[in-house]
């Protein structure tokens, strides 16, 4: 969550309960910043963070905050939410010295830098839980949980082989190519026991780096005569099929964003890649940054703001209905 958005929402919040209702300014920024707080956790919001005190619930009842426009603005406030000119975000090391550990927009391609990555991780991505696991060109390689905050990476240990790239599946593993020739194998990592499964130990080409998923299918690339071509490798069996001709770049790293894989080239490029002709188009420069683009990584994990607007919305109408109720209670007949 874009932390400009949550400033503008809780700022927004505040001064319509303020300006519309005469709440005093204090209360209502104390009673709009309960909100924000819960955003911080990772695809965990909890419900009661979107509760109104019982409080400031009654008093704001009376004054009519929660009925007719004040619901209105309110929802529009929590709009702002949905409201953004940014893309998605993607969490890339760019090499240099030090090499840094940041995030690219994909609409701006811009580079923005959280800090230095002490180790040269050539591979990343995120457990369905929004772990964010990383591995290095060492050999064997280190098997690291990255902070994605700070990119403080925390050593887990070592695998049992060397990894050119790396990425997590859905059921939580390391899936990963080692950089040995004259065929790389294909293995994956349980990053809670480091325990080692090799799926094909040959799959009878040397990879560049690539290491993505995309509908249930594991994509990386082959080093083929001075070009990368991309090759579609079964998860289960290993058994690895070239697609297309080549992309006419190096391809060290990639991510799945929605169904788009965004790859990282040895030019400062992203490229999106088409995974029925191989081909690879450029997307953008990105800015902010220079180097080789070593590892991507998507969060998939549903965004804060779809679980702020429902649960929100299911909020708002129950209160909106027990307030009907009360006032028909207090009519008279």
């Amino acid at each position: 969550m874009n932390p400009d958005h949550i400033a503008e929402w809780r700022d927004c919040l505040a001064g319509q309960m303020h300006e519309q209702h005469g709440v005093a300014e204090q209360e209502a920024q104390k009673t709009a910043a309960r909100w924000p707080r819960s955003l911080v956790a990772r695809g965990a919001i909890a419900p009661e963070a979107y509760q109104i005190p019982e409080s400031a619930r009654v008093r704001n009842e009376r004054r009519g905050l929660l009925t007719g426009r004040g619901s209105i603005l309110l929802l529009l406030c929590t709009g702002l939410f949905g409201m953004s000119t940014s893309g998605a975000t993607l969490y890339a090391v760019l090499a240099g010295s030090p090499n840094i550990f940041g995030t690219v927009d994909t609409i701006t391609g811009v580079f923005d830098p959280i800090g230095p990555e002490t180790h040269t991780l050539f591979g990343m991505g995120f457990a369905p839980n929004g772990t964010l696991y990383g591995t290095d060109d060492s050999n064997p390689a280190e098997v690291y949980q990255v902070d994605p905050f700070s990119g403080i990476p925390t050593d887990l240990g070592h695998s049992s082989d060397s990894a050119i790239g790396s990425t997590v599946g859905s059921d939580g593993l390391i899936y990963a190519v080692d950089q040995n020739g004259p065929g790389a194998a294909f293995y994956t990592i349980d990053p809670n026991t480091l325990a080692v499964h090799v799926i094909n130990p040959d799959l009878g080409f040397i990879s560049d780096g690539l290491a993505v998923f995309a509908n249930g299918i594991f994509y990386t690339d082959a080093l083929i005569g001075g070009t990368d071509v991309l090759e579609a490798v079964d998860p289960g069996t290993g058994h690895a099929t070239a697609i297309g001709s080549g992309f006419d770049v190096g391809i060290f790293a990639g991510a799945n964003v929605d169904g788009t894989i965004y790859a990282g080239s040895n030019t400062g490029y992203l490229y999106t890649i088409d995974t029925a002709t191989g081909a690879a188009a450029q997307a953008f420069k990105i800015t902010g940054g220079s180097g080789d683009v070593d590892a991507l990584a998507f969060n998939s994990a549903p965004e804060p703001s779809t679980s702020v607007l429902a649960s929100l919305g299911i909020a708002l109408a129950g209160l909106v209905s027990a307030i009907r109720r009360s006032r028909r209670a207090s009519s008279p007949i």
